[in-house]
């Protein structure tokens, strides 16, 4: 099976009382590419670990 060839640029990031919310552009051989605006959401972080994070449009 051949993986897909996919790139990523970084919009935004913003520190909320929630946690950190990092705004992407995801490209690449996928079908719908690209997908701009997708919100990575990282809650209950530390430096070793990510316990929540929630992706959305």
């Amino acid at each position: 099976m051949r993986k897909p060839l996919v790139s990523y640029e970084i919009t935004d990031v913003e520190q909320t009382p929630a946690g950190t919310v990092v705004t992407a552009t995801i490209s690449g051989d996928l079908p719908g590419s690209p997908f701009a605006g997708l919100r990575f959401r990282f809650a209950e972080y530390d430096d070793t670990r990510i316990r929540r994070l929630r992706i959305a449009p």
